[in-house]
């Protein structure tokens, strides 16, 4: 899959591999802020109920992740060396500033089915950029049944922004509106 960005030039492809016990997803982005490009590859692994496992985040040519940790299923992060993560206790889902691919871990953990129903996730927030792991708060409502997929409500609360993100059966983002477009699903 590949998203475009419709903010700055910049480009987000992922692969899914998926088990009977698991499903991880690679990506590299490329994104601009301010004119500085920023290349990154990232990891997220969840279980089968889509549940973040492990998230890892590291320049792309780079040996250091810039953010490497791994969570329980129900909001205890550690990082790799086993020290706990305080500050994003209680997360359940891991999000990437900037990418449309995140947005599907609480829309298929969830399973929303009824339209008008919001359901409010506090994720942990990976900045890539500014090289920052912190909680952020957000929620999804469900809109409304499409022929091929789901229209959903999605709100920063910490930022007060929102967009309805046009869905695929599958959870995946196909359109964003003014930030993320899908380009090319395989």
């Amino acid at each position: 899959m590949a998203w475009q960005s419709l903010v700055e030039p910049g480009l987000e492809i992922v692969t899914l591999a998926r088990d009977d016990d698991r499903l991880v997803a690679d990506g590299r982005a490329l994104r601009f802020s301010r004119g500085v490009a920023h290349a990154i590859n990232w990891r997220i692994e969840c279980d089968r109920d889509w549940r973040t496992r492990a998230a890892t985040v590291w320049p792309t040519g780079g040996n250091e992740p810039l953010v490497a940790t791994e969570c329980n299923g129900r909001g205890l992060w550690t990082v790799r060396q086993g020290r706990t993560r305080d500050r994003i206790a209680g997360c359940v889902d891991v999000a990437l500033a900037g990418g449309p691919y995140s947005h599907t871990l609480p829309i298929r953990r969830l399973e929303l089915d009824v339209p008008g129903q919001e359901v409010r996730v506090r994720v942990a927030l990976v900045d890539p950029v500014k090289r920052t792991l912190a909680p952020a708060h957000r929620s999804y409502t469900l809109l409304e049944s499409l022929v091929a997929g789901r229209l959903f409500r999605y709100r920063d609360l910490d930022a007060g922004t929102t967009a309805e993100l046009v869905v695929d059966d599958f959870g995946l983002v196909q359109d964003h509106p003014g930030q993320f477009r899908m380009v090319w699903c395989a």
